[in-house]
C-alpha cells in the first residue's frame, strides 16, 4: 500500500469530482489546536462551547421545574465558583454551527476517511444536531483515533513520503443526514478499472430481498460504475461504496485497494486472484460476482458491538477463564506479566 493510495481516498480530494452523485457535504479544515485536543488520550472534557450548550439546556429544565413544581428553593441553582479549564475553539465552533444550519441541524460526520460508527453506543445515534454531539462522537471513536494517528502507518513508502504526510491537512466532513437502508449498501472492488466483485456491506445480516433482486442489483451497480465511476478516479484499482435507492444510486466513499480495506464477504486473496479479474473483463459473460449472505443461519452480532464493551470486560475475556476459582491466580499472573514488560 502506497501513501498516494491513502491520499487519493481522502474525502476532500474526490468530493468535487463526484459531487453530483454523492450526498451533499460540507468540508471544514481542522485547526491544529483542535487536532491536539482530539489526539489527546485524556478523559473527555468537552470544549467551553459545549458547556454553554448544556448550561442553556439545564436552565431550560430548571425553568420547567419551577413552572411545574413551584419550587422556590434556588439553592440548587448556584454555580460552582471554581473556574473550569475548558478548551476553547471559538472560531472553529462558529464554523461548525454555520454548517449545521446549512444541513438543517442534522449531520453525519466523519474525518478524511473514517466515521465514528464505532461510537454509536455513546449517543445511541450517529447524526449530530449540536457541537456536543460532534465532539462526543469524535472523542469516543477508535476509528477517528486511527485516522488521526495511524492513517499512514502501514504504507510501504511512508519514510520517503514523510514530508507529504506531515503536511497533510485533516478535515471534518459534515454530510447531510439521510436514512440509508443498510440492506442496500454495497462495497465494489475495482482492479485495473474493471469491476471485479461486489459484496453486501452489512455482511452480518440476512436479507431475503437481496436474494430476490440479485440480478437487478448487479445490473444497476454495473451500469452506475461504467457511466459514473470508471476512468474518473485517481487510481486504477480501488474500492467504492454505494447505496441503492429505488430510483438512484448514491456514491458513499472510496477506499484503497489493499488489505487495510475490509473485504467483507470476499478475502483479499480472492480479490487479487487474476482469475477474478479475467472473469470480469467481459461484462456480457455474467461472471461478475455479487456476494450476499445466503442464509440467516449463523448470522452474527454487529461488528461495532465490540466497541461498546468496557475495557475491563475485554481484558477479563482474554484471561480464558474456565472456572471462577482460577480467577485470582490468573489476575495475579496478568499483573506480574505486565510488570515484567514495564521493566524490560
Amino acid at each position: 500500500m502506497k501513501v498516494e493510495q491513502i491520499l487519493n481516498c481522502s474525502f476532500d480530494k474526490w468530493y468535487d469530482l463526484f459531487e453530483n452523485i454523492t450526498i451533499k457535504s460540507e468540508i471544514v479544515p481542522i485547526p491544529q489546536n483542535v487536532l491536539d485536543y482530539l489526539r489527546s488520550g485524556s478523559t473527555i472534557i468537552l470544549p467551553k462551547s459545549c458547556q454553554n450548550e448544556m448550561d442553556e439546556e439545564c436552565k431550560f429544565r430548571k425553568d420547567e421545574r419551577r413552572r411545574n413544581y413551584d419550587d422556590s428553593d434556588d439553592s440548587w441553582d448556584e454555580k460552582d465558583e471554581e473556574e473550569k479549564n475548558y478548551p476553547e475553539f471559538n472560531e472553529f465552533d462558529e464554523i461548525l454551527r454555520e454548517k449545521l444550519k446549512i444541513l438543517s441541524n442534522k449531520a453525519f460526520i466523519k474525518l478524511n476517511w473514517s466515521s465514528p460508527k464505532d461510537a454509536f453506543w455513546v449517543l445511541n445515534k450517529l447524526w449530530c444536531s449540536s457541537l456536543s454531539d460532534i465532539y462526543i462522537l469524535l472523542k469516543s471513536s477508535d476509528f477517528i483515533c486511527h485516522d488521526l494517528n495511524e492513517a499512514f502507518s502501514e504504507c510501504e513508502d511512508k519514510e520517503e513520503m514523510k514530508e507529504k504526510i506531515n503536511s497533510f491537512e485533516y478535515k471534518l466532513i459534515m454530510r447531510e443526514w439521510i436514512n440509508i437502508n443498510p440492506s442496500m449498501e454495497f462495497r465494489c472492488f475495482v482492479n485495473k478499472n474493471v469491476l471485479i466483485g461486489i459484496s453486501q456491506r452489512d455482511c452480518r445480516s440476512f436479507y431475503q430481498i437481496l436474494l430476490d433482486g440479485r440480478e437487478e442489483i448487479l445490473s444497476r451497480i454495473e451500469q452506475f460504475f461504467l457511466e459514473k465511476i470508471r476512468g474518473k478516479f485517481f487510481d486504477e484499482s480501488f474500492a467504492f461504496d454505494v447505496c441503492l435507492g429505488k430510483k438512484a444510486i448514491k456514491l458513499l466513499d472510496f477506499n484503497p485497494f489493499c488489505s487495510k480495506t475490509d473485504s467483507l464477504l470476499f478475502s483479499w486473496g480472492e480479490i487479487k486472484d487474476p482469475n477474478l479479474y479475467l472473469n470480469a473483463i467481459d461484462y456480457k459473460s455474467n461472471k461478475l460476482e455479487l456476494r450476499l449472505v445466503e442464509t440467516n443461519i449463523g448470522v452474527q452480532a454487529s461488528t461495532y458491538s465490540f466497541y461498546s464493551q468496557p475495557k475491563e470486560a475485554l481484558d477479563f475475556h482474554e484471561l480464558n477463564l474456565n472456572n471462577l476459582r482460577d480467577l485470582p491466580s490468573l489476575v495475579q499472573n496478568k499483573i506480574e506479566n505486565e510488570d515484567e514488560e514495564e521493566l524490560e
